[in-house]
């Protein structure tokens, strides 16, 4: 996963809802996340996409998850949306890097 994949893939995501090029907006988000750090995003109406591989850091929402160290999953989930918790669990602060899809009101 990079950062080029994430974007070509969540334009075509979009339309496959139905979403035309210049019906929503993306933003690049990087978290800066210490270590023990829980976030809480409202994922509501818009995508989250993890746009590279990242250790020692949990990813829950209604989409799936994303853990690498859980040996539990069988699929690692790169698109969130709804209530997104993010934990990193890590001794060390922790770069988090994705894209935010967010569809304009028509």
């Amino acid at each position: 996963m990079n950062l080029q994949f994430a974007k070509e893939y969540m334009i075509e995501r979009m339309e496959n809802l139905g979403y035309k090029k210049g019906d929503y907006y993306i933003k690049y988000k990087h978290l800066v996340m210490q270590s023990g750090e829980l976030k809480e995003i409202d994922g509501s109406n818009q995508f989250y996409m993890l746009t590279e591989e990242v250790q020692d850091v949990s990813i829950m929402s209604e989409m799936g998850s994303f853990d690498l160290s859980d040996n539990n999953l069988n699929e690692q989930r790169y698109e969130h949306q709804g209530t997104i918790l993010i934990f990193n669990y890590s001794p060390h602060t922790t770069h988090l890097r994705l894209l935010q899809i967010i569809p304009k009101n028509s």
